[in-house]
């Protein structure tokens, strides 16, 4: 068997496939390594929040409170009046009956703003977002004077 004819034959077969898998190899290592070097960002939740609402005869204390989009809120409301309290911050805690001289603790997450063409107010999945946060009414059903806010607003950077 002359050079000639097994150089050809091994360039001509094996050889190609020996080169193409090298290549594969290469770039199926590059391409790890990148995943590797460079994993996706990860948003991080914002810490746990504790509030507590004082509801009086003629006010709420405090009158408005802010809310992170993607967190978890302990809400204890202590109601400080003679009459029962049915609490609310619109599309976030539904109706909590508050006894008179009673309080009711209890957590619930926010969810993330809705998108930035939803414009509907004080709906729970509505409100002007492109400020990166959303209003809506919180106090006690049917109460006028013990009404306020709460700002649900998005945290920086995400």
């Amino acid at each position: 068997m002359s050079w000639q004819s097994f150089r050809t034959r091994s360039l001509g077969t094996g050889g190609r496939l020996a080169l193409a898998a090298a290549l594969a190899a290469v770039g199926g290592s590059g391409f790890l390594v990148g995943r590797a070097i460079a994993p996706a960002p990860a948003l991080a939740s914002p810490a746990a929040q504790n509030m507590t609402v004082q509801i009086y005869s003629d006010h709420l204390d405090p009158q408005q409170v802010t809310l992170e989009a993607l967190s978890t809120v302990s809400l204890d409301v202590v109601n400080n009046t003679a009459q029962d309290c049915t609490f609310y911050i619109e599309g976030y805690v539904t109706d909590w009956l508050v006894p008179a001289q009673g309080s009711v603790q209890n957590d619930f997450d926010v969810p993330d703003l809705p998108p930035r063409s939803d414009d509907l107010r004080g709906d729970p999945t509505g409100g002007p977002s492109d400020s990166g946060s959303v209003v809506v009414p919180m106090g006690c059903r049917g109460m006028t004077a013990q009404q306020g806010t709460a700002i649900v607003q998005r945290q920086p950077g995400t």
